[in-house]
This record gives structure tokens, C-alpha cells and sequence, in this order.
């Protein structure tokens, strides 16, 4: 262990240097330093961020989280200043020890150590302070009879009991606001001529004048404020009036043309490609954008998945419309998704996962629109997995965190079907428990009515349910979107619904401000769990089989053995025919990629996502630490490679000689006679690939075991199993090509669901039936004995 000399800043100036080591806690650190600090009161510790780190998680904290350039850096806290309470939602919580004169972004450090959720900081009035402007205010700002006040960020801000404040033409000119007062910032929507215009985030204490700046060159001078009354507001009093004196239910400001004035109508983005036109529509391709560092960072990403036909595309093309502002009366419209129609429409029109980057707009910052193939088209279980592997692909390479994950779902459905809840369980199975409050539903073909979905939605059975009471805000929107690329712009149906989609895309976009950033980690590692649980249990399927026929093979060998006429130690030339498992290499298909081990002459795993000149080491088939859990002899990532070819076994007649048993078994140092060896030989075998088979089941009951502790859902597979039963009788009833083949498929991810819905149901149903083997075997072995005829079969 490390030591060096630390020098000690207090309030920035040097007190001393120290010797510590590295792996110091700042507990050890303090005891070590007191002779130092003695003369001075009390003080924390700064961590290389600059942030406060608390008495109360010093232990959590080494040397080596707070020294930069040799250098530790400590603040005085002044005893005045200890003991001021916290107040959430006006009932106290704790007390923290802090200046009074430090600013509230600091003080944000200090709270979020007692508590988990978001909050805003309310000032002497009660009005909540944004987030932005925290580095403006100091603890004596808001300091109320020694205590501070917070708000959870999730609850609407109310105002003081006060009166409307009313304006008139007398006195638009002599306003004094307080900036406390009207410095929280909001989502405003602005009606234009009765029509929602756009979406802007304003603060309450901006001045129209700013307020038309921030708006943009969208209108022009003639188009004016008006009161809540309707009354215009001249352009010259603009100055002297704030949004607050003309917002409307807290939410709205309206304004209003001259005879003379319009609106200066949008155009195609520099870029766009017009790609078709639909009557006196022009339809443009949104164009590509790279994201700069920035947008990046600040980017809200957007996950959507659902089920093929369920209005996924048209619903996204019409969601780049809203976020552009585009307004019924213009003449063109995007399309950032261009359908495919030259395949059936039972196929999903995405055949891969694309992300789409759109660039910050209006007051809108930058979105990343993830784009995910339909579940539950006519290609089957096989295509959904390869949809799963290739979304566990894009979260492993493309996608660190996400803010929302978007549920698309038809309107019209009453009750689901099975086809319908195996597709919402495959849906959820994707992701970790930490983003379920990050979920939004998005109903599409929606009317006037509420849609028949919603209540299927809220039922048991559906699995959604589960997640609903963890969404903050909406948890479902309703779009038609019918409207978007209709030319007839005068018809009454066309206004209808043009205007509930833009409503609903409004207050969509609006949630989607507020819902928080949330990390992928947990959901890659249930994806991973996942694929190496089903991978795991295809292997130990093909084990059990292998294990079966040897143990016949060994059943047959030793029945030879004990019944030859011949003396066993005596003979050199006998033969016995037996059944034995073989491996033999087959072409793997097309463009798949394999994990095989080179040493072991074995395929871990079939169809991987790492393929050529990729690690093997984040490939399902290995653990933690690099070694593969597949193959015979756990070998370590790097003997793995992606091979054209997949290793099958086979069983075959082979004829087992005296040579081949004595060359395997036999020791001539050994006591024990030849058959015996023989015997013990054969045994040891049978005992190795049990082993193997039980510890392939001890890795599965663990997998299960952890995405029981971090899966969103973890046990899908009983809707599965009804999926497969509907998919069997499908094939039945239609019996088109290949059928029988795929039937046998479905039987086989039957046998393995199976397996898995017991280990979910009791942890010790996996190893029951190798521990009967187990216990057969010792039990016959014991009869043997007392049988002189039989070995041990």
C-alpha cells in the first residue's frame, strides 16, 4: 500500500501536510489530522467534484476519492451555522449543518444524501426555485424561522392565497416585480387565433417584448398578446407586462392577428429530400443529423417498441410533425420512416433497430428516437428473439441511458388475446425494474371515446398492469393520426383529429421534460441473464440427452461385462456393441454468428451477437470472470472464437473392445482387479457428465434467482407456453411447408419453458430429476450386490 505526503487546504488556505495512504478512509484520515485542525472548528471534507461529502458517509469514502495533485481539501463549518431544517412538503425531515451564506446548488448536494427523490427549493413566499437559477439564491434567501423548504419536483406549485393580479392600461407601465417571486420557469403553450402554435419554456418573470424574442421569427409584429379577457395588449406596453399577468389556467397565454398580419408559414428544412406528394401535399424525408457533444449529453432518448400493426411508424412520422411545429395549414409534412410495402403486411415494416437524431427545436432540446421492429409478426418466436438480441445490442453498444420507453398499442382492443399478451410479456421482458416509471403508453386509432385498450391494459393478465402505478404523470395518450398527410384540411374529421393528436402529442412532449434519466446497466444485465439462462438450457437439454445414452452405454458395457462367459481378467480379446454420443461438425447458417470453443471442438452458443474479431468475453456462454460455462472444459474467452460451423452430437453403434476399456481404465499398480477398474471407470464417467448437468442447472437456478431480484418481469414464461400451444395448433390446421419441422421446434422451447417456469416456481425443481438419477444409480449399485447376475443395471 501507497503512502505520500498530502498537503491540507481549509477555506482554501494551507494548513499542513500529512503522510496518508491511498486506501485511507476519511474517518482514519480525520483521527490523523487532528492535530492539524485542532485550532479551527468543525469541517467536511470536498470530493474532487467540489461537492460536500457528510460526516455520515466518510467511512464510504478513501484518500483517493478526495486527493487531486497531493492535495486534500477541507471547509470550516461555523457552529452558527449547524442545526437548520429541512421541510418537505412543509413537514420536517432532518436537519443539515451548513453556512447560511452557501449557495442552494451546494445545498443540493447536502440534502440528496437523506433523501432519494427530485425536489425544488421553494423561497420566503412559497414559490419553487428552478434548478438553473440555484447558484443564484444563498440559504439566507430562502431561510424561514431557521428552516429551508423543498417541494418534490413531481407536485404542481401552488401560489400564496392571493387575489389575480389584474391588469389595466394605467398601470401596465408601473410594475415592480420581485424576481424571487417569478423566477420559476414553466411549459407554456401559445395559442395563436384559437390554434395551439407552440410550446415554449418561459420563466414567469420574462416580459412579453422577451417573451415575442424567444418565440422566434414564427409571427410577425402585428400579431399581439391579449389579456384573459381577449383585450389586445399594444406592442408598446409589452415591456411592462410579465407572463404572469396574462398566463391563463396557470398554463396558457393567447394571442391574436390583425386583419393585416399572418403567420410566416414554415418551410422544409435545409436537406430535407421531398420523396412523394399527396395531393397538395409535399412530404419531405426529415434529413439526417450528426449530434454534437452537447446535444448528445442533453439528448432525451426515446425507446419505442410494440406490436406489427399496432400504427407504430405513422405514429413516429407524425410525432417529428409536432415536434417541428408544423401546423395544418402548411403545405408539406415530414416523414422520418419510410414504409416498406414490398413485403406482406404481416412482417414488421422495421426489419432492425434504427435510431433516428433530432435536432433541438423551439425550446425542445435534441431527441434520439429508437426505433424497434414490431413483436409478433408471422416469421414467429424466432424473429421476436432476434429483435430481443438485437435491442440487448444496441443497449450494449449504441445506448447508455433513457428517458422514456414508448408502449404502442391499438385503441380498439377490449381483451387480449394470447398472441397479444405473449407480445406485451416479450416487451417487458427487456428491462430492468429501475426504469419502470419510465414507461408511457401511446394508444393509437384513438377517437373522441375512451379507448377499449386502456381497461385491458389495467387487468391482471396483462402484465402492463404492474407497472402503471409506477408511472408519474399520464401513464397512457391517445393519438389519431389519420389527419397527418390529409390535403383536405377544410374537412370537419380531418380538424378533429389533427387537433387531438397535436393535444395529445403536446402533453406527451411535455411529460417528457420531466420524466428523469435513467441508466441501461440493469436492464443489458437482465437481457444478458436472459439469453444465458435459455442458451444454458438448450445446452443442458442436448447434456441430459448425451447423459442418457452414456448411461445406457454403461448399462450395456457392464451388463456385457458381468455376464461374459469369459473371465474378464483373464480375456484380451472380447468386443461389446453399445450406443455412444459423437460430435460431428455441420455448416452453421448463413451470416450467423457462433461462439465455439477451439479446444473443446464444442459450439457454446449458437446464434451470439459478438461475431468476427469481437471479444468472446461479453458473450452469454461466459461468466464474470471470461471462462465459458458451456463447454467441457470452461475454457477462457480468448479459445473462443465466431466459426462457420456449428458442433452437433450424434448417436452411433460403436464396438467397445478390452483393449479400449483396459487402455482407458486400467492400472497395473492397482490392486483391484480388472473388471473392477472397469467398472469403477464406467461409473466415474456417468458421475462427470451428471456433475456437469447439475452444475449447468445450479448456474440456471441462479440466473433465475437474480432476475427475480432485478427483471421488470421475471417470470414470462408461462404466456409463452400459451403463445407456443396457439402457434402448434396454427401450424396443424394450416400445414404449409416445413410445418412438422416447426412444430418440433415449438415442442422443444415448450420442454425448455417448462423447466424454467418450475425453477421459478421452487428453486430445488431443476436438479430433482439428476438427483433421482443419482439416487437409482447408487440404489441398483447396491442391489448388485446381492445379485449375482447383475452388475448394476
Amino acid at each position: 500500500m501507497s503512502k505520500q505526503i498530502v498537503k491540507i487546504i481549509l477555506d482554501g488556505k494551507s494548513i499542513g501536510t500529512k503522510p496518508l495512504f491511498e486506501n485511507d478512509s476519511l474517518t482514519t484520515i480525520r483521527e490523523k489530522i487532528q492535530d492539524k485542525t485542532k485550532e479551527y472548528s468543525d469541517y467536511i471534507f470536498i470530493d474532487k467534484n467540489g461537492d460536500n461529502i457528510s460526516k455520515e458517509n466518510e467511512k464510504d469514502y478513501n484518500l483517493q476519492n478526495i486527493c487531486e495533485s497531493k492535495t486534500i481539501k477541507i471547509k470550516s463549518l461555523e457552529t452558527s451555522n449547524s442545526g437548520i431544517n429541512v421541510l418537505l412538503n412543509d413537514s420536517k425531515k432532518f436537519s443539515i449543518n451548513c453556512s447560511k451564506s452557501k449557495y442552494l446548488n451546494e445545498v443540493r448536494g447536502l440534502i440528496n444524501n437523506n433523501i432519494q427523490e427530485d425536489f425544488l427549493f421553494l423561497d420566503q413566499d412559497g414559490y419553487t426555485i428552478s434548478k438553473t437559477d440555484e447558484n443564484d439564491y444563498t440559504v439566507e434567501d430562502i431561510l424561514n424561522n431557521e428552516s429551508i423548504k423543498i417541494q418534490a419536483n413531481n407536485s404542481t406549485t401552488k401560489k400564496p392565497s392571493e387575489e389575480p393580479k389584474k391588469v389595466n392600461d394605467n398601470n401596465v407601465n408601473n410594475k415592480n416585480l420581485n424576481k424571487k417571486e417569478i423566477d420559476s420557469s414553466k411549459l407554456i403553450s401559445i395559442y395563436l387565433d384559437g390554434n395551439n402554435f407552440a410550446i415554449k419554456k418561459l420563466k414567469l418573470s420574462d416580459t412579453l417584448n422577451i417573451i415575442r424574442k424567444n418565440i422566434g421569427d414564427k409571427i410577425s409584429e402585428s400579431i399581439l398578446f391579449t389579456l384573459e379577457n381577449g383585450e389586445k395588449i399594444n406592442i408598446l406596453d409589452e415591456s411592462g407586462l410579465t407572463l404572469e399577468d396574462i398566463l391563463i389556467e396557470n398554463k396558457k397565454i393567447n394571442m391574436i392577428s390583425n386583419k393585416d398580419s399572418q403567420i410566416i408559414k414554415n418551410t422544409p428544412l435545409p436537406n430535407s429530400k421531398l420523396i412523394e406528394q399527396i395531393g397538395k401535399l409535399k412530404i419531405y424525408k426529415y434529413p439526417e443529423v450528426t449530434l454534437n457533444d452537447i446535444e448528445e449529453s442533453t439528448a432525451i432518448s426515446l425507446l419505442v417498441v410494440g406490436q406489427t400493426g399496432s400504427g407504430k411508424t405513422t405514429l413516429l412520422n407524425a410525432f417529428i410533425n409536432a415536434l417541428m411545429n408544423i401546423q395544418i395549414t402548411d403545405d408539406f409534412r415530414y416523414k422520418i420512416i419510410i414504409e416498406n410495402f414490398n413485403h406482406s403486411q404481416a412482417f414488421s415494416m422495421t426489419n432492425s433497430v434504427n435510431i433516428y437524431n433530432i435536432k433541438p427545436h423551439g425550446n425542445n432540446p435534441a431527441i434520439k428516437i429508437i426505433d424497434t421492429p414490431g413483436f409478433g409478426d408471422t416469421r414467429g418466436i424466432k424473429q421476436d428473439k432476434i429483435i430481443r438480441d438485437q435491442i440487448a445490442d444496441m443497449f450494449k453498444n449504441k445506448l447508455k441511458t433513457i428517458n422514456a420507453i414508448c408502449f404502442v398499442a391499438q385503441s380498439s382492443n377490449a381483451r387480449l388475446t394470447i398472441n397479444q399478451r405473449y407480445i406485451f410479456t416479450s416487451i417487458l421482458d427487456l428491462f430492468g425494474k429501475d426504469v419502470q416509471e419510465n414507461f408511457v403508453a401511446m394508444l393509437t386509432f384513438c377517437d373522441g371515446k375512451e379507448p377499449q385498450i386502456v381497461e385491458a391494459l389495467k387487468e391482471k393478465d396483462s402484465i402492463f398492469d404492474k407497472i402503471i402505478p409506477y408511472i408519474k404523470g399520464n401513464w397512457y395518450y391517445k393519438f389519431n393520426n389519420s389527419a397527418i398527410y390529409s390535403d383536405d384540411i377544410d374537412d370537419e374529421f380531418t380538424q378533429m383529429f389533427w387537433k387531438l393528436g397535436m393535444k395529445s402529442f403536446e402533453g406527451f412532449i411535455s411529460q417528457l421534460l420531466k420524466i428523469p434519466r435513467k441508466s441501461l446497466t440493469q436492464s443489458k444485465e437482465v437481457l444478458r441473464e436472459r439469453q444465458s439462462i435459455e442458451n444454458s438450457i438448450k445446452n443442458l437439454s442436448d447434456e441430459l440427452q448425451r447423459g442418457l445414452t452414456t448411461m445406457e452405454s454403461i448399462r450395456q458395457t457392464l451388463d456385457a461385462i458381468q455376464n461374459s462367459k469369459l473371465n474378464v481378467d483373464a480375456s484380451e480379446g472380447f468386443e461389446i456393441k453399445t450406443k455412444v454420443t459423437v460430435w460431428k461438425s455441420i455448416p452453421a447458417p448463413v451470416g450467423q454468428y457462433t461462439t465455439t470453443c477451439q479446444n473443446c471442438n464444442r459450439t457454446c452458443h449458437e446464434n451470439c451477437a459478438y461475431g468476427p474479431g469481437e471479444s468472446k468475453s461479453g458473450c452469454c456462454a461466459m461468466d464474470n470472470n471470461g471462462y465459458c460455462h458451456e463447454c467441457p472444459g470452461r475454457c477462457h474467452h480468448t479459445i473462443h472464437a465466431n466459426l462457420p460451423i456449428l458442433w452437433r452430437s450424434y448417436e452411433e453403434t460403436n464396438t467397445v473392445t478390452d483393449k479400449d476399456l483396459k487402455a482407458r481404465y486400467y492400472d497395473n499398480k492397482s490392486k483391484l482387479s480388472k473388471q473392477t477398474q472397469y467398472i469403477n471407470g464406467l461409473k466415474n464417467d456417468f458421475d462427470i457428465i451428471t456433475m456437469n448437468c447439475l452444475d449447468t442447472q445450479e448456474r440456471i437456478k441462479n440466473s433465475v434467482d437474480r432476475l427475480k431480484q432485478i427483471a421488470l418481469n421475471s417470470n414470462s414464461y408461462e404466456s409463452s407456453e400459451e403463445y407456443l400451444d396457439l402457434l402448434i395448433e396454427s401450424e396443424k390446421s394450416e400445414k404449409k411447408k416445413g410445418y412438422i419441422e416447426r412444430i418440433k421446434g415449438y415442442e422443444e422451447l415448450k420442454k425448455q419453458h417448462k423447466i424454467l417456469r418450475e425453477a421459478y416456481k421452487n428453486e430445488n425443481s431443476t436438479t430433482k430429476s439428476f438427483e433421482d438419477f443419482k439416487k437409482e444409480f447408487i440404489a441398483k449399485e447396491q442391489n448388485a450386490k446381492k445379485d449375482k447376475n447383475c452388475c448394476i443395471f
